[in-house]
């Protein structure tokens, strides 16, 4: 009897040490933002779950104002402002409840992480918008 317990106690150790060292898909999806795509900086990441789950829409420096595509308009429940603050890259990200850059609005500065939107932000983005720090007070 002794014996069957330790042979069970040594495989659940052998299975928790297992689980601990396999990352958590939150911790994987953030890191799943590039820097660059198509060789073009990437400002940060919007995911369609909360803990940066995937898929991911990635934003980049291209300025103006963007509607998110239909299949992810009102999808964003996370997102990720992956420049750094006080450099030269640094980009605010601001998102809209509604098309063209209309109605509530919030904004990610530098470094910002929001790892699940709020219950008015979850899956109500419909656009966004980048602007260089340098441009804009709330940086």
């Amino acid at each position: 009897m002794r014996k069957k317990i330790l042979a069970m106690l040594a495989t659940l150790g052998i299975a928790v040490t297992l689980a601990a060292a396999v990352a958590s898909p939150a911790q994987a999806a953030q890191s799943d933002c590039p820097s660059s795509s198509g060789g073009i900086t990437v400002v940060g990441c919007f995911y369609t779950h909360s803990n940066y789950g995937t898929p991911l829409w990635i934003v980049t420096t291209s300025q103006g104002c963007k509607n998110f595509t239909s299949t992810w308009n009102d999808r964003a429940s996370s997102a990720w402002n992956r420049t750094v603050a006080g450099s030269s890259g640094a980009y605010l990200i601001r998102i809209w409840v509604d098309g063209n850059c209309s109605g509530q609005s919030a904004h990610f500065v530098p470094g910002r992480a929001d790892s699940g939107f709020s219950w008015y932000w979850n899956d109500a983005a419909s656009s966004y918008a980048v602007y260089p720090c340098s441009s804009v007070s709330e940086c």
